[in-house]
């Protein structure tokens, strides 16, 4: 498939969800992540699927795991930018955690297991 047929697809899945569609997500998701990416154009997070654990991946559909690795990718270009990349619960921006990539031992998949993923601008001068 190829990833314009993916995000319509995860997009509809979403949508689903969002009407109350209880069995939308695969085994092993847990609900809607939230990333926001900070210092860029738009204010709509993009979406991933939270799963439990690492050990779901595999369980995933092909436009769940899409967005597993839009996530990844993203984390992916922020460390390599050198901005800083933050877990939060929905709700409580101001109790973050701060993720180091060297963190990550199950790879950048693993940030699909927080419930929401702050990329923040990075901070200059003084």
């Amino acid at each position: 498939m190829n990833e314009q047929t993916l995000l319509t697809a995860w997009n509809a899945r979403v949508a689903r969800f969002q009407a109350g569609d209880q069995a939308a997500f695969s085994p092993g998701v847990v609900g809607l992540g939230e990333m926001r990416v900070f210092g860029g154009s738009g204010d709509l997070p993009a979406t991933y699927p939270q799963i439990s654990s690492l050990d779901r991946l595999d369980d995933l559909a092909p436009d769940e795991r899409f967005a597993v690795n839009r996530l990844a990718y993203t984390a992916q270009r922020a460390f390599a930018g050198r901005r800083a990349v933050a877990a939060a619960a929905p709700g409580q921006a101001m109790n973050t955690e701060l993720i180091r990539l060297a963190e990550l031992r199950g790879g950048l998949e693993e940030l699909a297991t927080k419930a929401s993923i702050l990329i923040l601008n990075q901070i200059t001068g003084g």
